[in-house]
Parts: C-alpha cells; structure tokens; sequence
C-alpha cells in the first residue's frame, strides 16, 4: 500500500481514512466571541468587575506572578462579576 497513511496500533500497521478534500460546508451561525480583561492594581480580597461581555462568562484569574488563583466567583448580576479571595492581591481576570 504505497502512499497510504498508516498508523501503528496493537503491533499492526493499518491505514488510516484520508481521503480526498471534499467541497466547503456552509457557514455556520454567528457566535458572540467576546471576552474582557480586567486589571486589578492594588491588592484586594474581593475584586468586583463590571464587564460588557453579553453572556456569563467564564473567569480565569492570575496573581502578578501569572500564577492561576482560584476564588469565589459570584455573578452578581449579568454584567457584574464579584470575586472573593482568601487573601489580598493584585493581577488580573480574564473574562470569555
């Protein structure tokens, strides 16, 4: 099987399924791909973040180390986000 793309699995080279590109599919619906990014400078415990994202998002916080910081995410309403810490910090959320 000259020019067949083979996978090695259990012992046994098999070909695996590449075919032809076949045509474009249709476009699919359009998202809302939004996301904001909030600073905190001055160390707190609990960072309250207005934000424009049209949805709740997911909250993703880092220290100013970029170290991952888990916290107590509360959506206080659809566009206010509160976050409590077990201590003061700075450094940011990203919000998507």
């Amino acid at each position: 099987m000259a020019g067949v793309l083979k996978a090695y699995v259990s012992g046994t080279w098999v070909p695996v399924g590449v075919g032809p590109t076949g045509p474009p599919g249709p476009p699919g619906v359009a998202g809302v791909g939004s996301s904001y990014t909030f600073v905190q400078g001055t160390p707190l415990a609990v960072w309250t973040i207005t934000h424009t994202v049209p949805y709740y998002p997911n909250v993703v916080v880092v220290d100013s180390a970029n170290s991952q910081v888990e916290g107590d995410v509360v959506y206080t309403s659809s566009s206010v986000v509160t976050i409590t810490f077990s201590g003061a910090f700075s450094g940011r959320a990203f919000l998507s």
